[in-house]
């Protein structure tokens, strides 16, 4: 795998590996490898068909500390999508799908162990987020 610093974060202890294709990415804070995106034809291979036109996966290990955290934010603004959306699937088997053609203000995560989706609108009060953090930790 090759490898590259944050963009503008030269001197942080994360860095991001990706495969030659640039079809799989891992964030790895310190020596832990953190959040894994799968871009394209590398979804199929891992997860298997799903039942939405996915373009990019996101699945997070989990939130660790402080540091972990700000790097995950800054990978997460990298790649155009918000911190957040990756706290709600934080150290369980959900993952983050971005879907071409859907609202953007509109997140969808999956559940490959029981093939549930799930819409999450974008913008909410915290108390949605909670509600929605507690019913995916229920339903691992």
């Amino acid at each position: 795998m090759l490898e590259r610093k944050l963009k503008g974060h030269d001197y942080m202890q994360a860095h991001i590996e990706f495969n030659e294709n640039r079809t799989k990415e891992v964030l790895v804070s310190y020596y832990t490898p953190v959040v894994y995106r799968h871009i394209g034809q590398a979804i199929v291979e891992d997860l298997g068909v799903l039942p939405l036109n996915a373009k990019e996966t996101y699945w997070c290990s989990g939130l660790y500390s402080s540091m972990t955290i700000k790097h995950i934010s800054l990978y997460c603004r990298e790649c155009g999508i918000s911190y957040y959306d990756l706290k709600l699937i934080a150290n369980t088997n959900w993952y983050l799908l971005i879907v071409d053609g859907i609202n953007p203000y509109v997140r969808m995560y999956y559940n490959p162990n029981t093939g549930e989706i799930l819409q999450v609108n974008v913008g909410e009060k915290e108390s949605y987020y909670k509600r929605m953090r507690k019913y995916i930790c229920q339903n691992n």
